[in-house]
């Protein structure tokens, strides 16, 4: 079997790894709701019947909550969720741990990408972090296992925080940005 299915298959086995570990009982575990969770829910409920939050700002840029102000990027993207599963923890949960597996997925991309730019322009791929090969084909499977497996990001990816989203969309921008400047595209 080529190298290439070898990785692919080994891709598939760490989302499906990730995915069980961050979907597994998603409404039940943690077991109760934080202020936050409570709060994006009601205002991603409110969004979807009048398009208004708790307050009465109609779709606004920012959501009061505990007299602290909320980035909407979370509340928005958790209203589809509710208007498909209905107003629960699980619907509230899911786009976090949606993006946790996107997450691990970006982990990967950017390690090859990161990789194959070394050995493009090193020229000597045993000069790359005196790596051989087999470590360096190695490497981006084993970064994204290890997030996938990661107890920090798991929690962050099964509770509705906005900084799970924040990293996810971040390890997305390099990649593409990178990406692109790798390749001329910029």
């Amino acid at each position: 079997m080529k190298k290439r299915n070898v990785s692919l298959i080994l891709l598939g086995i760490v989302i499906l790894i990730a995915a069980i570990l961050r979907f597994w009982q998603l409404g039940k575990v943690p077991a109760s709701p934080d202020w936050d969770e409570a709060a994006t829910g009601y205002n991603a409920y409110s969004i979807l019947r009048t398009g208004k939050d708790e307050f009465g700002s109609f779709l606004p840029l920012s959501f009061r909550s505990f007299n602290d102000y909320k980035p909407p990027l979370y509340v928005y993207l958790t209203v589809p969720s509710i208007r498909i599963f209905g107003l629960s923890l699980w619907a509230v949960r899911l786009p976090s741990a949606i993006f946790g597996v996107l997450a691990v997925l970006g982990t990967y991309f950017l390690v090859v990408l990161l990789i194959q730019h070394a050995k493009d322009t090193s020229g000597d791929e045993s000069a790359i972090l005196g790596l051989t090969r087999d470590v360096l084909d190695a490497l981006p499977i084993a970064a994204a296992f290890c997030l996938a497996i990661s107890p920090w990001h798991i929690q962050f990816s099964r509770v509705a925080f906005e900084a799970n989203i924040g990293l996810t969309l971040n390890i997305w921008a390099a990649y593409f940005f990178l990406r692109g400047f790798i390749h001329g595209q910029v």
